[in-house]
């Protein structure tokens, strides 16, 4: 038998993804039918949000809580401007050298050393 070194091809997995989400959503958008159950659907998660709101209060609480403790813990960084000093003596960069360079012809208008412009 041979042995596969490295990871599998998954191309052709996440294609035929890809492929059936995209049917799934032309079925359900573009059908009559499609539509109408896209809509129950909806209404139904909406349904189960409502009854479980009392528990997403609670979360929203402790996640507020918890996140009042962490910042009474942490200190703020302390802000710096980038105009202020810093310390050190930074000069910029010298400027490039000079070169003089002859000046290039554009090739793009020409073909074998003739103009193609009228």
């Amino acid at each position: 038998m041979t042995e596969m070194k490295g990871s599998p091809d998954n191309s052709l997995g996440s294609f035929m993804f890809g492929l059936t989400i995209g049917v799934l959503g032309a079925l359900l958008l573009g059908t009559e039918d499609g539509r109408k159950t896209a809509k129950k659907l909806l209404h139904s998660m909406s349904e189960g949000l409502e009854k479980n709101e009392d528990l997403f209060q609670e979360a929203k609480d402790i996640v507020s809580h918890t996140v009042s403790q962490i910042g009474s813990h942490v200190t703020p960084p302390v802000e710096s401007l980038s105009d202020q000093s810093t310390g050190f003596n930074e000069y910029p960069p010298p400027p490039p050298p000079l070169t003089n360079r002859p000046a290039r012809t554009p090739t793009y208008f020409t073909s074998g050393g003739e103009s193609l412009l009228p």
